[in-house]
């Protein structure tokens, strides 16, 4: 409640985003939590919500509401980006804490990646801060916890990698810099980010991959689409001194120094660890130089090396044992020739120059146009480098090939099967993988998944979906692993997440079978059909019944079921027709499903309509069909039709089930035809056609109605006997029996003293009310703690029948202590509550005490309703406290709650007490003005008052418009007029009118209620 009406304050309050606003309170009424975790996704990145404290306030006032209800790592989102708004960073991390603290207590599965992801963005406001040594503890805290976990959404690792980029690179550890922010790039997709964010990230790692230590492949950074974010900037010289150092190409780089030797100044960086860069771009020029060599030629003339990389032989030698210092290279250094022989070299990412032959890549690149003839300079053919992959394998020895012909074959691989597959499944540790490897299975000849297959995979889909949330996400992801995307992959997909239950997926799967080439048959329309159906969304499913190219029986089978269950039988009749019509025959459980909404809803002649096209069609009438028809027979008092269909069910071979045999039973008692039931009931039992709950309830009632309280009395015994567990109205029934035999001393002794009775929350509350009405407060009370002890949660109802125990019982202290818990601990409880305790406390005369409690809840904002100011406003005039009681009443319309007939009638009544004429006509024509009509209480109120004032001609009128309305007099109220007529109007009993039945505070309380 509290949610909506901030909703609703915001949506007044901000006109630029009342549409957002408006979409979010609708579908927080409807309880659409994953839609409406999309809608918050979107509002939370518009400009307008930027602004100011509106997401904080947003997510305290609305979504901490239904924070537990949504997906936890969304909420850590939604978190971690109201933290922003904070203009104090100690807040900021206070808050994030209790956002923590909160996920805890969840105590849900996979907690840890909310928690982890908003530990990240406490690290960063530790690091912000420059408390580097929290922020290190944070991250080596977050690095175990991701090595403890499988499926970690990618927001997470992005989240970690970053924040520890951010760490090492305050710490200037280029190298660890580096490597976090490579491994954050992969988790992250690039058009996500900004176009500054790209260009100083690429700069950013452009100067750590120069700098940092033991970096010598440059190749992953070059083939990343962020490195593209440097071209056409100031900072482009980035990109070319990258390609140099990728190439070892060290004329091109001397040359960059020279052209771009301004902004190599601007960074003191370079500038220190001058000597360190020419160091590593001779490196890179040595495993150039091997890598430019075949495999045959790896002993290389240390005069060569000098040569290209213009260093002198001893500089050489020193250059080579750094290579191998740091396992760039293996090999031998032979002193005597001037030689080096190079046994392996640490692989690359090579890029395109590199792969390439150079005549090939020299007619393809552009040229640098102020460096013509060095970035595309001859180096020596690359074709060698791919010699031993264009080399054939010689051929196997005579010998040696019968060896492996004599081998025995290997075994067969297991063959599939539902067990195998659901194994396989449970023990996967990636979610994709287990889909992909289920869909694999899938493809094999003569292999089709059970449906308990389906179920086996339904979690491991349900966790994919969440962490991926698109249909064309989890499409892309599966194709990376290898899964074919085909017409097969997307009926299993759809298949899966229908019984998942996950229809928004289901719809989005539907979707995109045409983007990627595919029409969708009739088995994916019938899905979508019955989504649609499901989802309540019947104009949407009409049309596009109406638009589908194909249809099939499933299809009008499907939607016949679902306006059955809607109990459209319009619809269903116009729909059947046209199955019909399409040379359809309808199914067994189809047709079984239209006799029962014809039974309920149709007419007579429609279900015999029905049963005729039934038996001219050869179908043979199954038990639910003839129970249909019976129940129809007995509803509209054809008691010897329905007993002859009966006859005629056993006569055709079907058993009738304890379902047919109520409504029947039923009748028959209520039409007094006792000896037939009793016949009836005993042909049952003799075909061992057990009594249900529903049958014995049935009794019970019947029983009771006819004054056999015993009989009643015993059936419930038997219900006990049969094992039979007794729901609420089993037992509202038996204390109706008690309560009408005079016997409600039995209650306490059968219900509380009867170990044997399992009770559920409804029948604890019938009981409670039973107990509270029936003079048993104490017993009550008791009754109470027991259902604590028994570890049921009691509801709104169980605590109403606490409180009216406790006020009857005379203990109002406990009451109202009771009453402040309840609210305190469940701000949003039901309007019974509050109307409990404020008719106790007027029904002993505390109304002072009930008009402070109610004025205190309308401060609070609790639910209050007509019924709660009813009460007081009674018991106020009561206490002939008339002016509180106007004060309340006109209290309650600024309130805006609407004052209803009855609410009017305690006024009325009030008023009419003190004998004030003038406030009298007021009421009556603010009545008028209100659109509120009078009710015969009203009248009757009004005519006692005229009488009283010896208005009698004007009394006389009122009886005529009564009687010409329909209404009719109270007893008292005739008795009153016919003493004032034949005593010459002397009223001596003044007061007849306030004793009148309807002023007890229970009737206003039903009048109000109704």
């Amino acid at each position: 409640m509290a949610a909506l009406q901030y909703v609703e304050s915001q949506r007044q309050a901000r006109p630029d985003l009342a549409d957002s606003y408006a979409d979010l309170a609708d579908l927080y009424h409807r309880k659409l939590w994953h839609q409406l975790t999309l809608k918050l996704d979107h509002f939370l990145q518009l400009p307008a919500a930027q602004t100011g404290d509106t997401i904080i306030q947003l997510y305290n006032n609305f979504i901490s509401d239904f924070e537990t209800k949504i997906n936890l790592l969304k909420l850590a989102h939604f978190a971690v980006i109201a933290s922003r708004q904070y203009p104090d960073k100690d807040a900021t991390i206070t808050f994030l804490e209790g956002v923590i603290t909160k996920l805890r207590e969840t105590r849900q599965l996979r907690i840890n990646e909310p928690i982890l992801y908003v530990k990240m963005q406490i690290a960063s406001l530790n690091l912000e801060k420059g408390n580097q040594k929290e922020c290190k503890n944070l991250l080596d805290e977050g690095k175990s916890t991701l090595d403890s976990m499988t499926d970690v959404d990618p927001t997470v690792h992005a989240s970690f990698y970053w924040i520890s980029s951010q760490y090492h690179k305050a710490r200037q550890e280029f190298a660890e810099f580096y490597k976090n922010a490579l491994l954050y790039l992969a988790y992250t997709t690039v058009e996500s980010l900004s176009d500054s964010f790209k260009l100083d990230l690429a700069f950013d790692l452009s100067l750590a991959a120069l700098l940092g230590d033991n970096i010598y492949n440059f190749g992953e950074l070059l083939a990343h689409p962020i490195i593209n974010s440097l071209i056409g900037t100031k900072v482009e010289w980035v990109y070319h001194m990258l390609q140099a150092f990728n190439t070892g190409n060290l004329a091109l780089y001397q040359e960059l120094c020279k052209v771009h030797n301004a902004a190599l100044s601007a960074q003191p960086a370079l500038v220190q660890n001058e000597q360190k860069l020419l160091e590593k771009i001779n490196i890179l020029c040595l495993m150039e130089i091997i890598f430019s060599r075949s495999s045959e030629d790896r002993t290389i003339p240390l005069s060569v090396i000098a040569e290209r990389t213009k260093l002198s032989i001893s500089d050489v030698e020193y250059l080579l044992m750094k290579s191998l210092s740091v396992h760039l290279i293996e090999g031998i250094i032979d002193e005597v020739d001037s030689t080096v022989h190079v046994s392996w070299v640490q692989p690359r990412v090579l890029g395109i120059p590199q792969s390439l032959p150079s005549g090939l890549w020299l007619h393809q690149a552009p040229s640098y146009p102020s460096l013509p003839g060095l970035l595309f300079s001859p180096s020596p053919p690359a074709s060698s480098m791919l010699h031993a992959t264009r080399t054939r394998t010689p051929r196997l020895s005579a010998a040696a090939a019968a060896f492996f012909t004599s081998r025995p074959p290997p075994p067969p691989p297991p063959p599939l099967s539902p067990r195998l597959v659901d194994a396989t499944v449970s023990r996967c540790p990636s979610d994709a993988l287990a889909i992909t490897f289920f869909l694999w299975c899938a493809r094999r000849p003569a292999y089709f998944h059970p449906p308990a297959s389906f179920d086996r995979l339904l979690p491991a889909a349900a966790r994919l979906a969440s962490r991926l949330r698109t249909a064309p996400a989890i499409l892309h992801h599966l194709r990376a692993l290898g899964c074919p995307i085909r017409p097969h992959t997307f009926l299993l997909l759809l298949r899966l997440y229908w019984r998942g239950g996950i229809y928004p997926l289901v719809l989005q799967l539907f979707d995109q079978m045409p983007l990627w080439g595919f029409h969708p048959n009739a088995f994916a329309r019938n899905v979508v059909l019955d989504v649609l159906l499901r989802t309540r969304q019947h104009h949407s499913a009409l049309c596009f019944l109406r638009d589908s190219p194909s249809t099939n029986y499933l299809t009008y089978a499907i939607f016949i079921t679902h306006l059955c269950r809607a109990g459209n039988w319009p619809g269903v009749r116009a729909c059947f027709s046209a199955m019909l019509h399409q040379g359809f025959l309808p199914g067994t459980d189809t047709l079984a499903a239209v006799f029962a909404c014809c039974s309920k809803l149709g007419t007579m002649s429609q279900l015999l309509q029905l049963l005729s096209f039934t038996l001219v069609s050869g179908y043979h009438l199954t038990s639910p069909m003839w129970t249909c028809l019976i129940a129809r027979f007995c509803r509209e008092g054809r008691l010897d039709e329905a007993i002859g269909m009966l006859s005629n069910m056993l006569a055709s071979g079907s058993s009738p089930t304890v379902v047919t045999y109520t409504p029947l039973l039923r009748a028959l008692y209520r039409a007094g035809r006792r000896d037939i039931a009793t016949e009836l009931f005993a042909t049952m039992s003799s075909t061992n056609c057990s009594p249900d709950l529903v049958l014995h309830n049935v009794l019970m009632d019947c029983m009771t109605k006819e004054k056999r309280y015993d009989a009643a009395l015993g059936i419930y015994l038997n219900l006990h006997k049969s094992h039979i567990k007794p729901d609420a109205y089993t037992l509202s029934t038996l204390v109706q029996a008690l309560q009408l035999s005079q016997n409600v001393s039995l209650l306490p002794r059968l219900f509380l003293d009867s170990d044997d009775i399992s009770y559920d929350l409804v029948a604890c509350n019938s009981l409670l009310n039973a107990l509270c009405k029936s003079g048993f407060p104490s017993q009550a009370v008791q009754f109470f703690a027991n259902m604590i002890t028994r570890d049921i949660r009691p509801d709104s109802y169980s605590y109403v029948g606490l409180l009216d125990s406790l006020c009857q019982l005379g203990r109002i202290d406990r009451a109202i202590n009771v009453y402040h818990s309840i609210v305190s601990s469940d701000p949003d409880s039901n309007a019974y509550v509050h109307s409990a305790i404020l008719h106790g406390l007027v029904k002993k005369g505390h109304n002072r005490m009930a008009l402070m409690i109610l004025n205190e809840a309308v401060r609070q904002n609790y639910a209050l309703d007509a019924v709660c100011y009813g009460v007081v406003l009674h018991g106020l005039l009561q206490a002939h406290l008339i002016e509180e009681a106007c004060m309340l009443f006109d209290k309650m319309k600024r309130s805006g709650m609407a004052a209803n007939t009855c609410t009017y009638n305690i006024m009325l009544r009030g008023l009419c007490r003190t004998r004030d004429t003038h406030a009298v006509k007021w009421l009556l024509r603010e009545m008028e003005c209100s659109d509120v009509e009078m009710d015969s209480i009203s009248f009757n109120i009004m005519i006692v008052f005229l009488i009283k004032m010896q208005h009698i001609s004007s009394a006389t009128a009122l009886v005529r418009e009564m009687a010409n309305l329909g209404m009719k007099l109270s007893t008292k109220t005739s008795s009153l007029i016919s003493q004032s007529i034949g005593h010459a109007y002397a009223l001596e009993d003044a007061n007849i009118a306030e004793n009148d039945q309807s002023d007890s505070t229970n009737d206003l309380l039903a009048c109000s209620a109704s």
